[in-house]
């Protein structure tokens, strides 16, 4: 392989690597787990759900461990390519022009990268009469990014695009990245045997964000004479001891930004000035004895930052003459471009604070009862994100033999991707409480580099798993009770 090649591969392949692998920002998913009211951390996903015990106690810590990630364009097959042979894997779109033009008709205009994770610290819930109050502490890191197709098309096509004139478009390349606590208490209210109703208040306090307000990067024309260039861009942040440095006319100095101290993480951990608000509202409608409908929204909310601020801005436009292209040296060239950029796109700063909201979700579901333990659902999962709405659809098969032991078995249409099966477990012994369950459990897999099993298409990961105590019978309730067929009034 030549050495321009060699580079392309080495940035194509870290872009690609992160899209395959980084564990976003489409936040929860945890389909599987919302006709589960056996697990109590099913009212996380409607606060009008009612778990099966008169009190529970998430043990601190392990109550909830959740992960979450992914990418919305590519799987492990679509971008490396096994040979046996040599027990070694190479690199797909470089292996021949019909790879190449295979591998960029699998991507979108926009592809994103995502990664949420939640952490319960402690949480308990309690019934009184008809009602259920519940309370939880957590911390949640939700991150996405976007990276354009024109960026991975430039990589990959480096040479063919700089020998004659090209346009690129990065607009909306960019991270949004967040880590809050969040101290929840909720409230479901069984108003009559028909219908119950839910409600929870959510007090977040932001530790670190990091927020793409707006960006726009072309490249009208590029070519060996001329690299036309536009930039306008706009990131806000709130990060701990982030050090910058300046230029004698008062600009960043991109080469100084470096991340400062951390040891001193218990004023990171408790830092309350970053201040929002969040609220979960849920119904649950049973139109017949063995029929429920329901409906929630989650995570309507916003943080105000108002600590640790750094924002930056640049904006401008130039040509570029004289850059160096030759072929056999693309670092030469890159980084003369990358100097380049660093000197006429210098950032200005203000430490103003700024609002971001959170990433809410609406799920609308429906659930019936065939037989004593037996059950299927559908449901259906909204999200806006960038103006877009995202949807899910899972249909699930939820089985509760006894009250040692309930599972569900779950199909998820999600990111484009049809074959997304998911397993929910609950194991009950005494009051102790173990669940473990994944929406996205990989159905084909390769055997590569020294025999380890590689999911073969996956785009996604998604686990979570905790333990709780339980006390307290399950409540049940009969909206068909025997009543005579005629009443006459004295």
């Amino acid at each position: 392989m030549s050495d321009i090649k060699l580079r392309i591969s080495r940035f194509t392949s870290l872009l690609l690597l992160a899209m395959v692998f980084l564990v976003h920002i489409e936040a929860q998913q945890n389909n599987t787990m919302y006709f589960m009211d056996r697990i109590p951390q099913s009212n996380q996903l409607n606060p009008a759900t009612q778990p099966k015990c008169g009190f529970y106690f998430g043990l601190p810590g392990l109550s909830s461990i959740e992960i979450n990630g992914g990418n919305t364009a590519v799987g492990f097959n679509d971008v490396y390519l096994y040979k046996p042979v040599t027990d070694s894997l190479y690199y797909r779109p470089l292996q021949s022009d019909k790879d190449r033009v295979d591998f960029l008709g699998k991507l979108k205009k926009n592809n994103y990268i995502y990664s949420d994770g939640r952490l319960d610290w402690l949480s308990f819930g309690l019934r009184i009469n008809k009602n259920y109050f519940s309370f939880s502490a957590a911390d949640r890191v939700e991150a996405r990014g976007n990276i354009p197709y024109d960026l991975i098309k430039l990589g990959i096509n480096f040479n063919q695009s700089t020998a004659g004139n090209n346009s690129f478009n990065f607009d909306g390349i960019g991270l949004n990245a967040i880590w809050f606590r969040e101290y929840a208490i909720g409230i479901s209210h069984e108003i009559n045997e028909r219908l119950t109703f839910g409600i929870r208040g959510k007090l977040l306090f932001g530790k670190a964000n990091i927020s793409s307000k707006s960006s726009s990067i072309t490249f009208p024309q590029t070519g060996p004479d001329v690299w036309k260039t536009s930039v306008a861009i706009d990131i806000n942040t709130s990060i701990p001891n982030l050090t910058i440095g300046y230029d004698k006319d008062g600009k960043v100095n991109i080469d100084s930004i470096k991340s400062g101290d951390w040891n001193d993480t218990r004023k990171i951990v408790m830092n309350r000035r970053n201040v929002g608000a969040a609220l979960d509202i849920g119904v649950i409608l049973k139109p017949e004895e063995m029929l429920s409908i329901s409906a929630s929204i989650i995570d309507l909310g916003f943080i105000q930052w108002n600590n640790n601020l750094n924002n930056f801005s640049t904006s401008g436009n130039y040509d570029f003459r004289g850059l160096p292209i030759s072929l056999s040296d693309s670092g030469k060239m890159a980084k003369a471009l990358v100097d380049s950029l660093k000197k006429l796109y210098s950032f200005e700063t203000d430490h103003e604070s700024y609002m971001t909201s959170l990433s809410g979700k609406l799920y609308v579901g429906a659930h019936l009862q065939l037989v004593r333990g037996v059950g299927v659902g559908f449901l259906t999962r909204f999200q806006l994100l960038d103006k877009a709405i995202r949807s899910q659809y899972t249909l699930s098969v939820n089985l509760s033999p006894g009250e040692a032991f309930s599972t569900s078995f779950s199909y998820t249409i999600a990111d484009g991707v049809y074959d997304n099966l998911g397993l929910g477990l609950s194991f009950k012994a005494g009051p102790f409480n173990w669940y473990l369950m994944s929406d996205r459990i990989p159905i084909y897999y390769n055997k590569v580099k020294a025999g380890y099993p590689i999911p073969a298409y996956a785009r996604n990961v998604n686990f979570r798993m905790g333990f709780n105590l339980m006390f307290g019978s399950v409540r049940h309730s009969n909206i068909y009770k025997d009543k005579p067929l005629l009443e006459i009034e004295d």
